[in-house]
Order: C-alpha cells, then structure tokens, then sequence
C-alpha cells in the first residue's frame, strides 16, 4: 500500500508539475506573441517611415538637380583676366577714339571681401572733347552698360586749350574673381584662410 500511496504521490507532483509547466509555457507564448505583434507594429512604423523618407530624398534631389543648374549659371565665372582683355577690347576700338582718349592702368591687382570676392582694376582715362554731347556720349556709354561692373573714384573736367575740355575719371574694374585665381596669400588677405 505504501507503494501505492508514494506512486500516486508521485503521480500527482508529475501533473502539478506538468500543469504548472504548460502554464508557463503560455505565459512565455503569450508574451512572444504580444512582444512580435510590438515588433510588426514597430516593423511596419519604421517602414512607413522608411517609404516617407525615401519620397522625401526624391524630392529634395530633383529639387537639388532644378537648383544645380541656376546656381552653375550664377556661379560660373569667367577668368578675371579674360574679363579685363574683353573690358579693354569694349574700350579700344570707337569708345575712346571719339574723345581722343588715354588709359592708365593700375597693375597691381586686389581683392575685395564680399560674399562673392571680387577682383579690382584700377584705371585712370583722360580724355578730351570740344562739345559737351561727345563727353556725354562717351560717358554714357562707358558707365550705362551692363557688362562690365564699374566704380567711379573721381571725375575732374577742366577747360583745356583751342576750344577744347579735358576730362579725367578714375574707376575701378569689379569682376568676380574664381577661386582658381586667387592665390593663398589672396585668400589670406581676405580673411578666409
């Protein structure tokens, strides 16, 4: 009988046991599932967000390859020495003839600091006219145009000899200067290094 009893015993420890285990196994199935349906969810959030911000890429790189174009447009500089052979080929030809004129060329060049540094030429015309429409023309047609951006320094005209006037205008030649020709000590004149 004793034999029986401990059996039983045994037997009922075995079901606990049995019980107690498949209870935990439920509890531990029942947190994977709900830590996997917090997972998909996370999953599917970080998706979504994944697809906005791929959109958001495409967007702002087609944005990016509009704006590329008008910033080259606006960023292309020409040498600042080609613009000083072109302002002085915009000069030579009928412009300073007409008033009989010279040119005095400062040959050391600087630099400005402004957001778009700038290369500065410095030139001294003197000229003569014996009617005042021919000052006017010559100086319209240097300061009115829109190709070369000038800075008048000084003007002086004076009353000269056989019916003659004498004009001297001192200006400055601003182009913008490409970083390809600006020079270390340049840049460093300018504060940037």
């Amino acid at each position: 009988m004793q034999i029986r009893h401990i059996n039983l015993f045994l037997g009922i420890l075995v079901i606990a046991l049995l019980i107690f285990h498949c209870s935990s196994q439920q509890d531990t199935v029942a947190l994977y599932q709900q830590k996997e349906t917090s997972f998909d969810s996370r999953i599917r959030t970080l998706q979504s967000q994944k697809t906005q911000a791929e959109q958001t890429l495409k967007q702002l790189t087609a944005s990016a390859l509009t704006l590329k174009p008008w910033m080259d447009s606006r960023m292309q500089f020409d040498d600042p020495e080609k613009g000083l052979v072109k302002f002085l080929d915009f000069l030579a030809p009928k412009l300073l003839k007409d008033v009989n004129s010279t040119i005095a060329m400062n040959h050391q060049r600087s630099f400005e600091k402004t957001p778009i540094p700038l290369q500065k030429t410095g030139f001294q015309i003197n000229f003569n006219f014996s009617y005042p429409h021919e000052a006017e023309s010559f100086l319209n047609a240097l300061l009115l145009q829109h190709d070369y951006p000038l800075r008048v320094n000084s003007a002086n005209f004076n009353k000269g000899t056989d019916r003659r006037a004498n004009g001297t205008i001192s200006l400055d030649l601003l182009l913008p200067a490409s970083l390809l020709t600006l020079t270390q000590n340049d840049l460093e004149e300018m504060g940037v290094l």
